[in-house]
């Protein structure tokens, strides 16, 4: 055998008288657990007060098992009304309290009336409405809008027309003066012209008057040539 060999044996010898030492201490100084006390009690005395402190709480654990049960039933039902109450509050219907003072009934009749004694309204409806006022103060913020653009334009309109009117009463104030320069001279070529149509119907009878004389001449001296004398637009 080499000496790595007896090397091994002498350890693995040594492990052993090693682990019989720790069992052997392990042994002699074990733990009585039925000496084992817990404050004033022992640990044996204490485990059974537990054990009988838990006997009537198994006892009422099947009781209680079923009233749950029957609670949790109760819970479903009371969902359902819940439910329903609440699909019916979504179309505007309301109910008062019942006798228990509770929401919860089977068939509800008292219902509650708004204003007036008129329904009250549901979620769904005033959603509704809402969208539509939504709507309605849309369009008339746009329209608003429109309007405040026109207004815009139709102020640089005025502005504009304000500054031709300004214009015109000037021409107009120049055309008033002109005129009442030029009343005077229209006056005079009035007169002028009446003075001027009475002038020409005088001499229109004179010329007239000729003519006459001249064709009595030719009676009284046939064969005499023609008078060159003709009356004035002719």
């Amino acid at each position: 055998m080499t000496f790595f060999g007896k090397f091994l044996v002498l350890l693995n010898t040594f492990a052993a008288f090693a682990l019989l030492s720790w069992g052997f201490s392990i042994y002699s100084n074990r733990v009585d657990w039925s000496e084992v006390r817990d404050g004033d009690k022992k640990l044996t005395e204490r485990t059974k007060d537990l054990n009988d402190a838990m006997a009537p709480s198994q006892r009422d654990y099947a009781r209680l098992l079923v009233a749950t049960a029957n609670k949790e039933t109760d819970v479903e039902k009371i969902r359902e009304q819940i439910q329903k109450r609440t699909a019916e509050s979504e179309t505007g219907t309301f109910y008062e309290l019942n006798k228990k003072g509770t929401l919860i009934d089977e068939n509800p009749t008292e219902k509650v009336m708004g204003l007036n004694n008129t329904p009250l309204l549901g979620v769904t409806i005033l959603q509704q409405n809402l969208t539509t006022e939504l709507d309605n103060a849309s369009l008339a913020g746009r329209q608003f809008d429109d309007a405040r653009k026109e207004q815009s334009t139709l102020s640089d309109e005025i502005v504009a027309y304000n500054v031709k009117a300004a214009r015109l009463k000037v021409l107009l104030k120049d055309l008033r003066e002109e005129e009442i320069f030029l009343a005077d001279s229209r006056v005079n070529w009035d007169e002028q012209l009446v003075t001027l149509q009475r002038r020409n119907k005088q001499l229109q009878a004179k010329l007239a008057e000729f003519a006459q004389l001249q064709k009595d001449l030719k009676v009284l001296r046939p064969g005499t040539g023609a008078s060159t004398l003709r009356p004035i637009g002719k």
